[in-house]
């Protein structure tokens, strides 16, 4: 047992995000035109993508062909997002949606519906109910 409680230092060196740079030119060179979003590129190669708007998120959902029934609805504390996930060259990429049309609250009537088990936070949501205004 040891009574050190300091976190270990990471041994990653930033060589080690060369597959995610080169995921994110990849992305950047062939969906030129989508909105650009907040990226971030974490240890261990990953890609996270952040989309301002449901606009967003959809473009980029539909160009990284995730299938609209891969959305996950998450809500927390005083927040409500859509996330995703997916692999672009051997690299994974998270993404997620945010200024959602609908509130909290409903996010969380929505899951407290039954339609999860209870041990989840988080609902997959059909895209086209949020754009209908349904929650």
């Amino acid at each position: 047992m040891t009574t050190d409680d300091t976190a270990p230092v990471p041994t990653n060196t930033f060589a080690d995000l060369l597959p995610a740079i080169e995921a994110v030119t990849y992305l950047a060179k062939t969906h030129p035109t989508l909105p650009a979003p907040y990226t971030v590129l974490g240890q261990g190669a990953v890609i996270d993508l952040q989309a301002h708007t449901p606009d967003a998120f959809e473009a980029w959902r539909a160009a990284l062909q995730i299938p609209p029934a891969a959305v996950e609805l998450h809500a927390y504390d005083e927040d409500a997002w859509l996330q995703t996930s997916t692999v672009i060259r051997g690299v994974p990429l998270l993404l997620m949606g945010y200024g959602l049309p609908i509130s909290v609250g409903e996010a969380r009537l929505e899951q407290d519906s039954g339609s999860t088990p209870t041990t989840t936070t988080a609902i997959v949501y059909s895209l086209s109910d949020l754009a209908d205004g349904a929650a």
